[in-house]
């Protein structure tokens, strides 16, 4: 390797000529090359040397300027000069998967011939700077895997000819703007694992969209509202998210669509995706950890890569108060040709309940109590759905009435030893049910925030806790070991 150096100007003026490349370019790469820990990449053949800079590792001219610069996995460190915006005529460059660090140089806005760009794989950090609005010929802003932050960058959406944006794996936040459906000719859009939150703006603009990515991120939404006819689409991840509504097949073509990933939302039903199997295009649907009901999954079951177990309970936790004498009807929340219904109450199998809904009458303190029901299905042997637990009451025999179910937050989910309630729920009678109904530590009074979970078998679990201000109820998953 070298040892960094500066070349005077008679040199560098010598080279340029001989390089048949500008004087200002010769200058932009030496700097870069110093900026960057040149004398330690893993390959810098010919760089500050007399041999013509098209012969520099990663280099190409055109026309004696530099338009492509390519150093990908190559120990780049340090942060990105200035001098890279004296290439103005730089249409194209990579330095994916090095240690670069520091922000995007606002003089890359000096670029306005800029086609492509690909920073991933580094450690950059801020956002992107205004400038970048001055290269409007840019297609492709590839960024994944950095600690780039801040909000959305619009900035972006404003690029006339944007194709391809992947901002995944970095720290971005907040809201993503109702803009991002004015970018019609965007046909790659990456934003998984970043901390964007709330309602996903409209998709229905973008017909040209392939691929969309949106995994662990916090955003919600009916998923009616922000696709419609998807004719392009062939690769679609919204997973770890709190989208709501019906997956329907109607959104895509049989033809082009080859994954979906939906899993751990809050869908409710499944559109038929068996003429999909036709066309043999379609190679995974992952719908996971949702609340799909047994006569959605049942039509899917022979089609494809088909990821449907486990599944959240079924329908909302509800407290009802009865008066005595009342009647009332609980939902199971799923049909299906082959599913069999096993109905509890204070996990307590009730005999002779075999129906998709169970019949409450003549209700008196004897028959106060938590109530859900375990689903099986002879189609479905590898899933098991359970409906979300309704307290009845009678009235006069508590002080709480017309009270509403509370979700529980707890963490950490999964958890392998000590589950933690949130504040102000450390007191109360606490019932933990597993996926078949079986009662665990049933009764047993909570004293503090934590619940030792360590002798439970690895599964899914309903706890319930009943307390003098309600009923609270949350679902976690026992694992073995974090």
């Amino acid at each position: 390797m070298k040892t960094p150096f500066l070349l005077t100007f008679s040199v560098l003026l010598s080279l340029s000529v001989r390089a048949q490349v500008i004087e200002s370019d010769s200058l932009a790469l030496v700097s870069f090359y110093n900026a960057t820990g040149g004398s330690e990449w893993l390959v810098d053949s010919n760089w500050l040397s007399d041999a013509p800079v098209s012969q520099w590792h990663g280099v190409y001219i055109d026309n004696q300027r530099v338009t492509d610069l390519y150093l990908y996995n190559n120990n780049l460190t340090g942060s990105i000069p200035d001098a890279i915006g004296e290439l103005t005529a730089l249409r194209n460059f990579s330095f994916t998967s090095n240690a670069l660090t520091g922000p995007i140089p606002a003089a890359l806005g000096n670029c306005a011939d800029l086609n492509a760009i690909d920073l991933s794989d580094n450690a950059l950090t801020g956002n992107f700077p205004a400038e970048i609005a001055n290269c409007q010929m840019l297609t492709e802003i590839i960024v994944y895997r950095n600690e780039l932050s801040g909000a959305f960058p619009e900035i972006l959406l404003g690029l006339p000819n944007l194709q391809r944006l992947e901002l995944n794996s970095n720290n971005f936040s907040g809201a993503i703007p109702a803009s991002i459906g004015n970018a019609t000719k965007l046909r790659l859009l990456g934003l998984d694992r970043n901390e964007f939150s709330g309602q996903m703006p409209s998709l229905k603009n973008l017909t040209e969209m392939v691929e969309v990515h949106l995994r662990e991120n916090e955003l919600e939404g009916d998923i009616a509202d922000i696709f419609n006819y998807c004719p392009n689409m062939y690769y679609l991840t919204l997973g770890d998210n709190h989208f709501t509504g019906c997956v329907s097949d109607s959104f895509f073509n049989p033809d082009k669509l080859q994954f979906l990933d939906f899993q751990q939302n809050n869908f409710t039903c499944l559109g038929d995706f068996s003429a999909f199997a036709d066309t043999g295009v379609l190679q995974r649907l992952t719908l996971s950890y949702n609340q799909i009901p047994f006569e959605d999954i049942e039509p899917n079951r022979f089609t494809f890569t088909f990821n449907y177990s486990p599944q959240e309970p079924l329908l909302t936790a509800d407290t009802l108060v009865m008066e005595a004498g009342d009647s009332t009807e609980i939902q199971s929340g799923s049909l299906g040709l082959y599913t069999h219904y096993t109905w509890y109450r204070n996990g307590e199998e009730i005999p002779g309940e075999g129906d998709a809904t169970l019949w409450v009458k003549a209700f008196d303190e004897s028959k106060a109590g938590v109530y859900h029901c375990i689903m099986t299905n002879d189609s479905l042997p590898l899933l098991t759905l359970e409906r979300n637990p309704v307290t009845l009451m009678l009235d006069g025999t508590s002080s709480i009435r017309n009270q509403e179910t509370i979700h529980l937050d707890l963490r950490p989910n999964p958890v392998s030893d000590m589950l933690y309630l949130p504040a102000g729920y450390a007191s109360g009678q606490l019932f933990i049910y597993d996926q078949t109904g079986r009662a665990f530590e049933k009764g047993i009074s909570i004293h503090g925030d934590r619940i030792d979970v360590t002798s439970l078998p690895p599964g899914v679990y309903t706890l319930v806790l009943q307390t003098e201000e309600g009923i609270a109820t949350g679902q976690f998953l026992k694992i073995t070991d974090r």
